[in-house]
């Protein structure tokens, strides 16, 4: 039998619930007069609240058919965050336990690490990978509008279509690196490491208790040492900022 369709309604009750708060938050911020009009509602559409989780199931055994799965494995913090929550923890009880200052925080660093809040299989997955087959489309869209365009049995059709070809050409060009500015997301494997000429101080730093865990985060991930990341940092700080030519002539000395 197919997994039973649920309504908006439902894909908000189980966000809620998902972001942490309880049956009776979620029925006041949604408008209910109180969390058991919100639990038939729940009940009307195939699901079954279970107490140990804290969280509403899908009655189906077959929802795993129609729920999206990572195409990737999480790794790091952001896997031991699906663990957890995949134990039946809960959220809020995941975030203490990761020594987030609550669930929202742990919610922006894994929308942030690019996840997001499946509201059907109550836990996260990679969004990155969802939408291939749109992708694909979009690509055979983009090859019949470059016929459409370059064409000369279409040339009535398009009249004004050859003034934007410079700026499609330097698009596709930079394609690259738009992609990477575009997604976040940096290769680990292209961070660039420099020989510091010099001997060694250790030098403490106040900062920011988000920006300290997202350097150990980073290190754990990228298999980076924090003295690396720093380095690195520091050297394209200097090089845009007005010391180009001053880390420039250090970093080729030798000694």
């Amino acid at each position: 039998m197919p997994a039973r369709k649920h309504d908006h309604r439902v894909e908000e009750i189980l966000g809620l619930l998902g972001q942490g708060k309880t049956r009776e938050e979620a029925a006041r911020e949604l408008g209910y007069k109180g969390y058991k009009s919100l639990h038939i509602k729940m009940t009307r559409h195939g699901f079954r609240w279970d107490r140990n989780a804290g969280r509403y199931l899908p009655v189906c055994k077959e929802k795993a058919l129609t729920c999206p799965c990572p195409r990737q494995e999480p790794l790091g913090r952001a896997a031991r965050i699906i663990e957890l929550i995949g134990q039946g923890i809960g959220a809020k009880k995941a975030a203490q336990t990761l020594r987030f200052s609550d669930h929202r925080e742990m919610a922006a660093y894994m929308a942030g690490k690019g996840y997001r809040w499946d509201p059907v299989q109550s836990n996260y997955f990679v969004r990155a990978k969802e939408n291939i087959a749109e992708e694909k489309s979009g690509e055979q869209c983009l090859e019949s509008a470059e016929t459409d365009y370059t064409g000369s049995n279409n040339a009535g059709l398009f009249p004004n279509a050859t003034r934007y070809l410079p700026l499609l050409e330097w698009l596709t060009a930079k394609q690259d690196k738009l992609e990477e500015l575009l997604s976040g997301q940096d290769d680990s494997y292209n961070i660039p490491r420099f020989v510091i000429p010099g001997g060694f101080i250790t030098k403490g730093v106040h900062m920011s208790q988000r920006l300290d865990q997202m350097v150990r985060d980073f290190s754990q991930e990228k298999k980076v040492s924090q003295r690396e990341i720093f380095e690195v940092a520091l050297v394209d700080f200097f090089r845009k900022y007005g010391y180009r030519r001053e880390i420039d002539a250090m970093l080729k000395m030798t000694y």
